[in-house]
C-alpha cells in the first residue's frame, strides 16, 4: 500500500507535468501573419487664411462693472479678403466676462473689441483668454492671439 500511494503520487506528479508543459505549449510566443485593412484617411493641409495680434488697452487691467478696449489688427493670408469674426475666449470658470462678437468686413484690418466685467465678475487674471479671429474660404479657418487681461476691484 505505500508502494501503491507512491503509484498515484507519481501518476498525480506526471499528470500535473503534462498540464504544465501544455500550458507552456499553449502561451508559447508564436509568429502569425495578420494583415489589418481601414479606410484612408485623407487630410488635406490648407494655408492658414487669417491671424490676428491684440492690444489691450491699459495693459490688460480693468474694473469690475467697466468695460475694457483690446484693439485687434487682422491679417489676412494667401489671397483671402473677406470678412473675418472677432470674438473673446476664455476659461469657462471665469465669470461675468463677456465681449460682443465683432465682424471685420473685407478691407477692415482693424477692430476694438469691448470686454464687459459685470461687478460680480471674477476678480483677477482671466484664464486663457484670448482672441479668436474667424473666417471662411472653402471651410472655416480661425486662429488665436492669447490675451493677458485682469479684472481689480472699483
Amino acid at each position: 500500500s505505500a508502494e501503491a500511494g507512491l503509484k498515484t503520487a507519481n501518476d498525480q506528479k506526471t499528470a500535473a507535468e503534462q498540464k504544465v508543459k501544455a500550458a507552456e505549449e499553449a502561451t508559447k510566443v508564436q509568429n502569425l501573419n495578420s494583415i489589418e485593412s481601414t479606410s484612408p484617411i485623407i487630410l488635406e493641409v490648407r494655408p492658414f487664411t487669417v491671424t490676428c495680434t491684440a492690444a489691450p488697452a491699459n495693459n490688460g487691467e480693468w474694473k469690475l462693472g467697466e468695460e475694457l478696449e483690446i484693439k485687434v489688427d487682422v491679417t489676412r493670408h494667401n489671397g483671402y479678403e473677406g470678412p473675418v469674426k472677432v470674438e473673446l475666449i476664455s476659461s469657462p470658470l471665469v465669470k461675468g466676462i463677456s465681449a460682443e462678437p465683432v465682424m471685420a468686413g473685407a478691407g477692415v484690418n482693424t477692430v476694438q473689441l469691448k470686454v464687459k466685467a459685470a461687478a460680480d465678475a471674477t476678480e483677477g487674471v482671466v484664464t486663457y483668454a484670448a482672441v479668436r479671429v474667424s473666417g471662411e474660404l472653402e471651410g472655416q479657418a480661425s486662429s488665436d492671439a492669447a490675451i493677458n487681461i485682469k479684472t481689480v476691484k472699483p
